[in-house]
């Protein structure tokens, strides 16, 4: 059967109109992407929102990503840390990327090394991408060479008391 965008776009709509999730987080690709429907980064945006308060992690790391570069949204980087948050807290390792780059330079949160560190951390430990990884890992080892011990005992502390909030893959909302 032929890829018909604009086809899924129509039962898309029809589902994330009736609070479906994933079919609201599915839609904002495709209005973000331009793909059966005009782009529309503001649409994207509203889809995201809406995904993202039901818990979805994809949906709430993309409306961080939105906030950073001001696309359908005004730049805000301290509501984009609040997205990131939400869905680093649902172990999404690219949030907890963008989070801990956001407290390692202190834009729309204070600065925070530890923060910062813990967050790699959890990047190093949970990212499937090898290359996300070594980047986490390298980042850390530099923000390591800022922070006293202690601080580095208490990021690794709060590493090892991580636990996923529900929501950080397709199988759960």
């Amino acid at each position: 059967m032929p890829r018909d965008p604009a086809l899924a776009a129509k039962w898309l709509r029809k589902a994330a109109d009736q609070g479906d999730v994933w079919s609201e987080y599915n839609l904002g690709l495709q209005y973000f992407d331009g793909e059966g429907v005009s782009r529309d980064y503001a649409m994207a945006a509203e889809l995201y929102k809406k995904a993202g308060d039901q818990g979805n992690a994809m949906a709430q790391y993309s409306l961080g990503v939105m906030y950073t570069q001001g696309l359908g949204v005004d730049q805000n980087y301290a509501t984009a840390a609040t997205w990131y948050r939400k869905s680093a807290d649902r172990g999404l390792a690219n949030a907890q990327y963008n989070l801990a780059t956001q407290y390692a330079r202190g834009e729309g949160v204070p600065r925070n090394p530890v923060q910062a560190y813990k967050w790699l951390s959890l990047v190093v430990l949970n990212s499937e991408a090898s290359e996300v990884r070594d980047r986490a890992a390298e980042e850390r080892r530099g923000i390591a060479g800022q922070m006293t011990k202690a601080q580095i005992t208490e990021a690794e502390k709060q590493v090892k008391s991580f636990m996923p909030l529900p929501g950080g893959d397709e199988n759960s909302q």
